[in-house]
């Protein structure tokens, strides 16, 4: 007989009781393992995702799994989106700008036109060096 105030959790389709459910199912109201909807590889409830399914990547601002991040995000290497670096207001990875906050210009990363490389000059048009 389980100490009590342990919290048993039943998996119907495994058989099974135990402490915790099984990696992609989470316990219901009524301590009943279930399991994860996909896009969801693990959950902590039927609407927030823990982890991803392969090819989607984990929005942790809301617990949502997606197949592409908000544009002020990126798809990193670990399955989530990750924000992108201040100035940088789209990126492609950390080190990989697509646009600039208003007022920096783009040479694969957001500078000040003062720091454009030598041989380049601040383009006011393109905002790029």
């Amino acid at each position: 007989m389980p100490a009590p105030n342990i919290l048993i959790l039943h998996d119907p389709i495994a058989k099974t009781c135990a402490a915790t459910c099984v990696s992609g199912k989470y316990p219901d109201s009524n301590n009943v393992c279930q399991p994860c909807v996909s896009p969801c590889a693990t959950c902590l409830d039927a609407s927030n995702c823990s982890s991803c399914v392969a090819n989607m990547w984990l929005y942790q601002v809301n617990s949502t799994c997606m197949a592409v991040c908000p544009s002020t995000y990126y798809n990193n290497s670990n399955g989530l989106c990750s924000a992108c670096q201040s100035p940088c207001s789209n990126c492609l990875s950390l080190t990989s700008c697509l646009n600039c906050a208003v007022g920096y210009y783009s040479n694969n990363w957001c500078v000040n036109a003062s720091n454009c490389p030598s041989g380049t000059y601040a383009n006011s048009t393109t905002m790029a060096c």
